[in-house]
Protein backbone atom coordinates (compact mmCIF):
# COMPACT_ATOMS: atom_id res chain seq x y z
CA UNK A 1 0.00 0.00 0.00
CA UNK A 2 1.53 3.15 -1.08
CA UNK A 3 1.63 6.14 2.22
CA UNK A 4 -0.67 7.91 0.47
CA UNK A 5 -2.88 5.70 1.02
CA UNK A 6 -2.27 4.52 4.45
CA UNK A 7 -2.84 8.41 5.76
CA UNK A 8 -5.81 8.25 4.09
CA UNK A 9 -7.06 5.02 5.80
CA UNK A 10 -5.58 6.36 8.97
CA UNK A 11 -7.81 9.88 9.04
CA UNK A 12 -10.91 8.08 7.80
CA UNK A 13 -10.57 5.51 10.84
CA UNK A 14 -10.09 8.51 13.15
CA UNK A 15 -12.76 10.35 11.89
CA UNK A 16 -14.90 6.86 12.45
CA UNK A 17 -13.48 6.50 15.66
CA UNK A 18 -14.33 10.69 16.56
CA UNK A 19 -18.08 10.10 15.45
CA UNK A 20 -18.51 7.29 17.70
CA UNK A 21 -17.17 9.19 20.98
CA UNK A 22 -19.59 12.12 20.00
CA UNK A 23 -22.58 9.47 19.33
CA UNK A 24 -21.60 8.06 23.21
CA UNK A 25 -21.33 11.74 24.77
CA UNK A 26 -25.18 12.97 23.87
CA UNK A 27 -24.61 13.75 20.23
CA UNK A 28 -28.14 13.26 18.73
CA UNK A 29 -29.74 12.09 22.33
CA UNK A 30 -33.08 11.77 22.76
CA UNK A 31 -34.99 14.15 24.51
CA UNK A 32 -36.08 13.59 28.31
CA UNK A 33 -37.88 14.82 31.55
CA UNK A 34 -36.36 14.00 35.01
CA UNK A 35 -38.04 14.86 37.86
CA UNK A 36 -34.47 16.06 40.33
CA UNK A 37 -37.02 16.07 43.71
CA UNK A 38 -38.91 15.24 45.22
CA UNK A 39 -37.99 11.59 44.56
CA UNK A 40 -40.39 9.44 43.91
CA UNK A 41 -41.77 7.45 46.77
CA UNK A 42 -40.33 10.31 48.93
CA UNK A 43 -42.74 11.71 52.06
CA UNK A 44 -42.96 15.32 52.49
CA UNK A 45 -43.81 18.03 53.95
CA UNK A 46 -47.24 19.72 52.90
CA UNK A 47 -49.00 21.89 51.85
CA UNK A 48 -46.38 23.30 49.65
CA UNK A 49 -44.44 20.91 47.67
CA UNK A 50 -41.59 22.46 45.12
CA UNK A 51 -40.99 20.10 42.51
CA UNK A 52 -37.97 20.45 40.47
CA UNK A 53 -37.36 18.90 36.80
CA UNK A 54 -34.23 18.75 34.42
CA UNK A 55 -34.86 18.43 30.53
CA UNK A 56 -32.31 17.57 28.27
CA UNK A 57 -32.12 17.79 24.69
CA UNK A 58 -35.35 20.12 24.45
CA UNK A 59 -35.48 23.79 24.12
CA UNK A 60 -37.18 25.33 27.02
CA UNK A 61 -39.66 28.05 25.47
CA UNK A 62 -42.38 30.31 27.48
CA UNK A 63 -46.33 30.32 26.61
CA UNK A 64 -46.87 32.55 24.00
CA UNK A 65 -43.81 32.15 21.99
CA UNK A 66 -43.73 31.19 18.26
CA UNK A 67 -44.46 27.83 17.90
CA UNK A 68 -41.06 25.44 16.97
CA UNK A 69 -40.46 22.07 16.19
CA UNK A 70 -38.29 20.41 20.00
CA UNK A 71 -39.41 23.31 22.01
CA UNK A 72 -42.00 23.94 24.63
CA UNK A 73 -42.85 24.19 28.32
CA UNK A 74 -43.68 21.62 30.61
CA UNK A 75 -46.57 21.24 32.39
CA UNK A 76 -47.43 19.30 36.16
CA UNK A 77 -50.10 16.83 36.48
CA UNK A 78 -51.50 16.32 39.76
CA UNK A 79 -53.45 13.14 40.18
CA UNK A 80 -54.02 12.90 36.56
CA UNK A 81 -52.36 10.86 34.07
CA UNK A 82 -50.75 11.82 30.92
CA UNK A 83 -53.34 10.02 29.12
CA UNK A 84 -55.92 12.67 30.28
CA UNK A 85 -54.95 14.78 27.51
CA UNK A 86 -54.06 12.97 24.02
CA UNK A 87 -51.27 13.75 22.39
CA UNK A 88 -51.96 16.96 20.24
CA UNK A 89 -54.82 17.99 22.33
CA UNK A 90 -54.93 21.33 24.20
CA UNK A 91 -54.17 21.37 28.14
CA UNK A 92 -56.99 22.53 30.07
CA UNK A 93 -56.00 25.78 31.92
CA UNK A 94 -55.49 25.84 35.67
CA UNK A 95 -57.99 27.85 36.29
CA UNK A 96 -60.48 25.81 34.40
CA UNK A 97 -59.11 22.78 36.18
CA UNK A 98 -56.63 22.89 38.98
CA UNK A 99 -55.09 19.22 38.56
CA UNK A 100 -52.87 21.01 35.14
CA UNK A 101 -50.47 23.55 36.17
CA UNK A 102 -48.49 25.40 33.70
CA UNK A 103 -45.16 25.92 33.57
CA UNK A 104 -45.18 28.58 30.35
CA UNK A 105 -43.00 31.06 32.53
CA UNK A 106 -40.28 31.74 34.62
CA UNK A 107 -38.87 29.31 36.36
CA UNK A 108 -39.59 27.21 33.67
CA UNK A 109 -38.40 24.06 35.26
CA UNK A 110 -40.13 24.26 38.45
CA UNK A 111 -43.73 24.48 40.36
CA UNK A 112 -44.40 24.51 44.15
CA UNK A 113 -47.99 22.97 44.51
CA UNK A 114 -49.81 22.83 46.60
CA UNK A 115 -51.17 19.68 48.09
CA UNK A 116 -53.81 17.75 50.51
CA UNK A 117 -52.28 15.78 52.89
CA UNK A 118 -51.97 11.75 51.68
CA UNK A 119 -50.57 10.01 48.24
CA UNK A 120 -50.38 11.73 45.21
CA UNK A 121 -49.06 11.21 41.84
CA UNK A 122 -47.19 14.32 39.82
CA UNK A 123 -46.55 14.01 36.01
CA UNK A 124 -45.17 16.43 33.93
CA UNK A 125 -45.51 16.41 30.46
CA UNK A 126 -44.52 18.57 27.40
CA UNK A 127 -46.57 20.48 25.24
CA UNK A 128 -45.50 23.20 22.59
CA UNK A 129 -46.02 26.73 23.36
CA UNK A 130 -49.96 26.95 22.46
CA UNK A 131 -50.16 24.15 25.47
CA UNK A 132 -50.80 21.39 23.09
CA UNK A 133 -49.59 18.18 24.70
CA UNK A 134 -46.44 16.46 23.23
CA UNK A 135 -45.25 13.13 23.20
CA UNK A 136 -41.50 13.69 23.02
CA UNK A 137 -40.34 13.99 25.60
CA UNK A 138 -41.68 11.52 27.14
CA UNK A 139 -43.89 12.07 30.46
CA UNK A 140 -42.24 11.48 33.77
CA UNK A 141 -44.42 10.58 37.02
CA UNK A 142 -43.76 10.30 40.75
CA UNK A 143 -45.76 9.50 43.72
CA UNK A 144 -45.29 10.86 47.42
CA UNK A 145 -47.08 10.81 50.55
CA UNK A 146 -47.66 14.75 51.78
CA UNK A 147 -47.59 15.40 55.50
Amino acid sequence: MRPRSMKALFFAAMLFCLQLVLSACGGGAAPSITIVSPADGATVKGPKVKVDVAVANWQLAPAGSPAAEGSGHLHFFIDTPASAVPIGQAIPPTDANPAYIHAGKDPLTSRELTLSPGKHTITVVMGNTGHVALDTPAPKSITITVE
